[in-house]
């Protein structure tokens, strides 16, 4: 765990203290909801100015939520993990969304095409806010990374009554104008030396993965010969996505868990060897669905895993919804 000493002479965010100090609490929603930045108050009292949903479900003795606190005097806190402040400052611009690739009937590719000369950085593994004039702000992955292109590709899972995805699949022949916000979150590869790196990833929750690869592939990065995916997905159709042959030094393990899919060595994750795969010197990466995240989290903390070398994302509150 890492400790850090906050200070403060008024009310100001736990967030914002800290990226003061060149650092950057692990978040996601930002809201209270997904836990990324979840700390432990070590001495001294915050303000608890949002509800702290994820800790009302998930109860831990002297937990907080980095996102929903602040302070007006001096506190010592402790986080799994805080980054370098490496992300780039969430802005909207407007462009124009596309069908790309349909996958399936429930998942497919979107691409967004940007006015001309306006580029979009990001760190591989973030993801944005879509909105149109008529529909709030949803949160997809982004799922390429080319520094030179004027676009980028969102992947996009359909939910029953999402207003959005709605939207987005009855319009597959033209292009639509939307505004986006971001790039948000905080999941990333970090740079370091490994043996390996292990990704444990459900349903759309590929899509950072593979901006993840994308820029690996675009920098010759020696450790993609050491990346293994576990992927996990529901119908046989959503597996549909070329992974062996897009990027072939990397290793796939299918699980599909509705249908006997041939490229699948289960039906759930939770059938991979963890133990007998475990190394303490890799990388590990966990990204989709919250109960798997929070698994991983668990399996690798009873090993006494250096959770620093640990990167997330829940997506709780990802993607459309009724």
């Amino acid at each position: 765990m890492l400790k850090i000493e906050l200070k403060s002479d008024a009310p100001k965010g736990v967030v914002d203290l800290i990226k003061e100090q060149g650092l950057i609490v692990p978040n996601s929603c930002n809201d209270g909801r997904c836990g990324a930045c979840i700390g432990t108050l070590i001495s001294g009292n915050l303000n608890r100015e949002k509800p702290e949903v994820f800790l009302a479900e998930n109860p831990t003795r002297d937990a907080f939520l980095a996102c929903c606190c602040s302070l007006s005097a001096k506190v010592l806190v402790s986080f799994q993990n805080l980054y370098p402040d490496i992300f780039p400052e969430p802005r909207h611009i407007v462009g124009k969304i596309r069908l790309f690739q349909q996958i399936s009937a429930n998942l497919a590719v979107f691409r967004i095409r940007l006015r001309p000369g306006s580029k979009f950085k990001f760190v591989p593994g973030q993801h944005i806010g879509i909105s149109t004039a008529d529909i709030a702000e949803r949160y997809y992955s982004i799922a390429s990374y080319d520094e030179c292109a004027d676009h980028i590709d969102v992947l996009v899972a359909k939910v029953a009554g999402g207003e959005m995805s709605d939207f987005l699949f009855g319009h597959t022949t033209s292009e639509q104008t939307v505004t986006l916000n971001g790039p948000i979150g905080s999941f990333h590869l970090p740079d370091a030396h490994c043996d390996g790196i292990l990704a444990f990833v459900t349903g759309s929750g590929l899509g950072p993965i593979l901006s993840i690869l994308d820029k690996m592939t675009f920098n010759s990065d020696p450790r993609l010969k050491n990346f293994s995916i576990c992927w996990g997905y529901r119908n046989i159709a959503d597996g549909d996505i070329l992974l062996e042959s897009l990027y072939p030094e990397v290793n796939f393990y299918r699980f599909c868990s509705r249908g006997d899919d041939p490229r699948a060595i289960g039906s759930y994750l939770t059938e991979f060897d963890f133990d007998g795969s475990y190394n303490p010197n890799s990388l590990y990466l966990a990204c989709g669905n919250p109960k798997m995240v929070v698994e991983i989290n668990e399996k690798l903390r009873a090993k006494g895993f250096e959770m620093a070398k640990f990167s997330s994302d829940n997506f709780l509150l990802r993607g459309d919804f009724p």
